[in-house]
């Protein structure tokens, strides 16, 4: 963050901030700074006073002794130039497009539209422009990472508000890579939006395709994350998916022939990856109720756990082996549902480990990483 085109306002700040990154700040401290009485520009004083007034010093994480971070402070006006930046770039794309001044709505076509556009516009910088058959690629996963935390559904039948738009962390995190200006002060090998990155999830599907006819079976997804774009030592695979919840899942996603298309492989990639969405949580839960009875019982959980039970043979041997019950009890202890038997939708968005308990519950490395995490 240290790299800037211009000496914008936020890079004084941030110049005085450098040296007491982590140091304290005390009210006192902040105050002097958010007053600007240590630079000599009236316009920067004028904004400080506006973008650090003293309540903020109240809503920043404190010490015991009452005090805040100098980095806090540099991250807060660094998302609130990003906030900024994002809300005049759509509206002013709200506005060329002839938006209803009284209507915020955008629709799938036009959000996909605006996404398009905004990489086409930065392609040289991002170096697919001689790389026409990836881009093409580039663009349908970057607009369904973008699209799918919201919903689908919930966007085609109401719209996705400017306001939903202008803070999302997800099209936050895409502006960066996309606006020239920002893309020199962030780290952008680790964004998620980094051609680089989406690359890998174009050639894991190249790499599952054995048969080359377009199409994934279910044989082929087994392979899911122990490909080389995902797994390039042959050593760490990133998931390996259980047998019923392939074959489950392949029962809830548009398949043709009994085989999944680039769409539907994309779609499931991108629900897999997301820990914190609801819309994500949300196709699990469709997968694992699949009686559709509104909640999961000890019958419906051993039909999955019996399937993870056969991986954990096969890596870790039967002797010491946990048993269904004592995973179904991690199950429900995790969730804490209302009724004792049953989990529902609700106690699994309630429980907040949500996104832990369903890959739990259907990926043999999401397992270890859990029992891990929980020992």
């Amino acid at each position: 963050m240290k790299k800037r085109m211009k000496m914008t306002g936020i890079v004084k700040v941030d110049r005085m901030l450098d040296e007491n990154m982590k140091l304290m700040l005390s009210y006192e401290d902040y105050r002097l700074i958010s007053k600007g009485s240590w630079c000599d520009s009236p316009a920067l004083r004028a904004k400080l006073i506006v973008l650090l007034p003293a309540q903020r010093f109240l809503m920043l994480p404190q010490d015991t002794q009452g005090k805040i971070s100098g980095y806090t402070v540099l991250e807060y006006l660094h998302q609130l130039q990003l906030s900024l930046r994002v809300a005049r770039f759509v509206l002013e794309r709200f506005a060329k497009d002839g938006g209803d001044k009284d209507d915020d709505m955008l629709f799938e076509k036009n959000f996909v539209s605006l996404i398009t556009e905004t990489i086409r516009a930065s392609s040289h910088e991002l170096r697919l422009e001689n790389d026409a058959d990836f881009q093409q690629y580039y663009e349908i996963i970057c607009a369904r990472m973008l699209l799918l935390p919201h919903g689908v559904q919930h966007i085609r039948r109401r719209g996705l508000s400017i306001h939903e738009i202008v803070t999302s962390d997800r099209f936050g995190e895409f502006f960066r890579l996309m606006d020239g200006s920002m893309r020199e002060q962030f780290d952008q090998q680790q964004n998620a939006f980094h051609p680089t990155r989406v690359r890998l999830i174009h050639r894991q599907y190249l790499q599952l395709d054995r048969d080359g006819n377009g199409m994934l079976s279910t044989s082929e997804l087994q392979d899911y994350g122990k490909k080389r774009a995902f797994n390039p030592t042959g050593n760490n695979p990133t998931h390996d998916l259980t047998d019923v919840f392939i074959l489950q899942m392949f029962a809830e996603v548009p398949t043709f022939d009994g085989e999944m298309d680039y769409h539907a492989y994309l779609d499931f990639t991108l629900q897999l990856n997301d820990i914190i969405s609801i819309s994500a949580l949300r196709f699990f839960w469709g997968v694992l109720d699949f009686h559709k009875q509104g909640f999961l019982d000890a019958f419906t959980l051993d039909f999955f756990l019996r399937s993870l039970l056969e991986k954990i043979y096969v890596h870790e041997g039967r002797e010491d082996a946990p048993t269904i019950h004592r995973l179904r009890t991690q199950v429900f202890d995790a969730v804490a549902p209302t009724h004792p038997a049953k989990i529902t939708w609700q106690d699994l968005q309630r429980c907040k480990l949500g996104h832990a308990v369903v890959r739990f519950l259907t990926d043999y490395v999401a397992y270890r990483t859990y029992e891990h995490s929980f020992a």
